[in-house]
């Protein structure tokens, strides 16, 4: 932890900063003195940035229903949550001040892949956060997961081409996260799916640290692929099978059949 390394290695390795010069040594030992001690840094700050990989990766966000899934959306949303905590504790711990000593450069280094945790929360004026804008992105969906609330309506606009035209009667039949997914399906450009890559990428987050951002969209579209689904089943089983049913007993071929 940062606690740790301020308290134990940071205080050590200035000191041997100053110690080095004053030690009765030739210079060629005192290369050799200082080489040793950096690469024993160099392997410190490997170790330490792999337990905060690891660390990473542990976070994870699992939804077995459309209400847990709404329930972490709203989490993901507040300024005081396990989301809000989990960030704030890699910022703390990767984020180390200073260089008083050439012999921490390397430590600082291996942190470098952290930067972008520090990028989330900053702030300029009249502008929000990436953090608030990926939270905009969440509120959004949210709100178009309860249209009866009248929040999630997007401004209707012509589509691009035919691969993105929804047609109206079975966006119609779909429950709110089927509409959600249904864009997401077809691949399309204002899909909350795309929407949120296009937001990684500006906010500069490489691949190997975009889960924890990009899982509740892939649960959302996993539930809504299902119920999609289950509204196409239901209007086979209903609607089109049985006007081809009689067709289908009257086919004049069997299976066995042949030119």
């Amino acid at each position: 932890t940062k606690a740790a390394y301020e308290k134990e290695v940071k205080p050590e390795l200035d000191e041997f900063s100053k110690l080095l010069t004053e030690l009765p040594l030739s210079d060629q030992d005192k290369a050799t003195l200082g080489n040793f001690t950096f690469q024993c840094v160099q392997k410190y700050g490997v170790n330490y940035v792999d337990a905060w990989h690891k660390y990473f990766r542990s976070f994870g966000i699992q939804a077995d229903s459309l209400g847990a899934l709404k329930i972490i959306f709203t989490q993901m949303q507040l300024p005081a949550s396990v989301f809000a905590e989990f960030l704030n504790t890699i910022k703390e711990n990767t984020f180390l001040e200073e260089l008083p000593s050439s012999y921490l450069i390397p430590i600082h280094q291996q942190l470098a892949n952290f930067q972008f945790i520090n990028r989330l929360t900053v702030t300029e004026k009249d502008k929000l956060s990436e953090l608030d804008k990926y939270k905009a992105i969440l509120q959004q969906i949210q709100n178009e997961l309860e249209p009866d609330l009248g929040l999630g309506k997007k401004p209707e606009k012509k589509p691009e081409d035919a691969a993105e035209a929804l047609p109206k009667e079975f966006i119609e039949l779909l429950p709110p996260i089927a509409k959600i997914a249904y864009p997401i399906f077809l691949e399309s450009k204002d899909s909350y799916l795309k929407i949120t890559h296009n937001w990684l990428a500006s906010a500069g987050i490489l691949n190997q640290w975009q889960k924890p951002f990009i899982t509740p969209i892939h649960q959302l579209y996993e539930m809504g692929l299902k119920e999609m689904e289950k509204v196409v089943a239901k209007n086979w089983a209903q609607k089109l099978l049985p006007p081809l049913t009689p067709i289908l007993g009257k086919f004049p071929f069997t299976p066995e059949a042949t030119l």
